[in-house]
Order: C-alpha cells, then structure tokens, then sequence
C-alpha cells in the first residue's frame, strides 16, 4: 500500500484518500494470495472439466499482478500464455478467505 500511495501522492491519514487506500489493501490481500488467485484453488476451470493434460498446467500458473491508478481503480491480470484462470470466480473466493469473519477483521 505504502508504494502506491507514494506514487501516487496518497495521504495516508486524509479522508479523502480512505477509499483508494482501501482499494490498494484489498489488491494487496488478493496478490499475496499468489497461484490461489490464478486458479490454483480450481480443479474445474469455467466452461469446463478437468482433463488429465491440466494437472501439468497447474505447474505453469501465473502470479498474478496489479495495475492501480490514481482513482484507486484495481486492474488485476496474470500472464497471457500462463495456465489456470483470474476471474470474478478466484477472486470472490479468495476475499472471502482473507475477510473470514468480517465482525473480527483487522487490517
């Protein structure tokens, strides 16, 4: 979060910014998620049942990486050729995971 505020120009204690900052957490948490947020966590692929090719193409899985603009506006992608899948569907999934327990979440 640090860097992107920085780059950015974010204060890190103005109101104005609570709501990029907050964009820039949640990205944070899902890119530390790594290969889960590229399908890692998907045995099924959309569209599509697991064939026994696609076990190898879980070893080709990209990490996946941010683009964060000065709006806080999150766009989330991994490597064109890799395998595996980033979608809504991984994405959903792993906020869920990092969130658990909204009542008792701390970041």
């Amino acid at each position: 979060v640090a860097a992107v505020a920085f780059e950015h120009g974010w204060s890190l204690t103005d109101s104005e910014h609570f709501d990029k900052l907050a964009s820039a957490t949640m990205a944070g948490h899902l890119l530390e998620c790594g290969f889960h947020l590229t399908g890692g966590y998907f045995a099924h692929p959309e569209g599509r049942d697991l064939q026994d090719d696609d076990l190898d193409s879980l070893a080709n899985l990209s990490m996946p990486y941010a683009d964060i603009d000065y709006n806080g506006h999150v766009l989330l992608r991994k490597l064109d050729r890799s395998k595996g899948e980033l979608s809504v569907r991984t994405c959903t999934q792993q906020l869920i995971y990092e969130i658990g327990d909204p009542r008792a979440y701390a970041t």
